[in-house]
């Protein structure tokens, strides 16, 4: 019996926490720390205004704010299983991760699951 547990095991990777999270940040790059200071002291020229250079300012912060990173997924929650067949739940999906300019991850986690059988 424990031998097929370990099977089991290794197959659904039970070792291995399923953490969005983690997987998002292990792909964003080291840019994302990079940001405008929120008290930024501009010496505009005479003639310029702020209304002039928000737009300038907001295409730079867009620059530094790399895009939203899809990691896409496969999870098998569970089996049953015997002498003829095998059915597994099976959770497919993405996750879908950005840091905001404020330096807040926002994460979101699409998935489906099914019963299929696989034996």
């Amino acid at each position: 019996m424990w031998e097929l547990y370990k099977l089991y095991e290794d197959e659904i990777k039970m070792q291995e926490p399923f953490d969005p999270s983690f997987l998002v940040e292990q792909q964003l790059a080291q840019s994302l720390n990079a940001s405008l200071p929120e008290n930024l002291n501009l010496q505009l020229p005479p003639g310029i205004t702020t209304q002039t250079v928000q737009p300038i300012l907001a295409q730079i912060q867009n620059q530094l704010t790399p895009p939203p990173v899809q990691i896409s997924f496969t999870n098998y929650i569970a089996f049953i299983e015997s002498k003829s067949v095998t059915h597994t739940c099976k959770a497919e999906g993405k996750i879908i991760g950005h840091r905001k300019p404020s330096g807040e991850k926002e994460i979101n986690v699409e998935f489906r699951a099914k019963w299929e059988r696989i034996r």
